[in-house]
């Protein structure tokens, strides 16, 4: 999803519809007629992933071999065959679920820790999410994290871009600057490290301080 802000920080994420009531996602048209500024994450939407994009491949293989009934199983039971094309509507179907359960997830992981640092309650939404972030906070405690801000906006109006920093403070004494980040792995060393993520960090750095 785009993210546009004002000049003044303020997110622009909906816009009334022209032709009936109701809200829609804020576009790049609307952005240029208003004077928004793009997040950072929206600006790196025009980066190629290679890593994501291998990522989403591969749970479109693991839908199709997970497919609830193979050709030999329809063959078993005297069905016709199923045509390919609902062969990969199926598989479609079954990968689109996961990977917007993996969103919903980093979403309510994100929000949780958020909502901690904030002293502030979340009421969590996706099983499993509620055991990660109440895992978060030893480790956290543990490794020298001071903050001083969560959830900073900013606007760089000279390099024409904002965004909204996750945390702010000092690691082991130094300033540092954070944005949390969730995978679907079962060990630390399966952790995969996406170059987007250095881009994104980079380009918080230099957009902060704020106006």
């Amino acid at each position: 999803m785009r993210h546009f802000y004002t000049p003044e920080g303020k997110l622009v994420a909906e816009m009334p519809m022209s032709t009936k009531e109701g809200m829609r996602p804020t576009t790049i048209a609307d952005a240029r007629k208003l004077g928004l500024f793009p997040s950072v994450t929206t600006v790196l939407q025009m980066v190629d992933k290679p890593g994501l994009t291998t990522w989403l491949v591969e749970q479109g293989i693991k839908a199709a071999f997970a497919l609830p009934i193979s050709f030999e199983e329809w063959v078993k039971k005297g069905l016709p065959e199923e045509p390919l094309e609902e062969k990969v509507a199926r598989a479609k179907a079954d990968s689109e679920r996961y990977t917007t359960w993996a969103a919903d997830f980093g979403t309510d992981v994100h929000a949780g820790i958020a909502a901690g640092l904030s002293g502030e309650q979340h009421w969590f939404k996706i099983l499993g999410a509620k055991e990660i972030v109440e895992g978060f906070w030893p480790w956290f405690h543990a490794n020298g994290f001071v903050t001083a801000e969560v959830e900073h906006v900013f606007v760089d109006k000279q390099q024409g871009y904002a965004g909204c920093i996750d945390w702010l403070g000092t690691w082991q004494g130094a300033p540092a600057i954070v944005d949390w980040k969730t995978q679907d792995i079962e060990t630390p060393k399966q952790a995969v490290f996406y170059e987007e993520v250095a881009y994104q960090l980079a380009a918080y750095d230099c957009g902060y301080p704020p106006m």
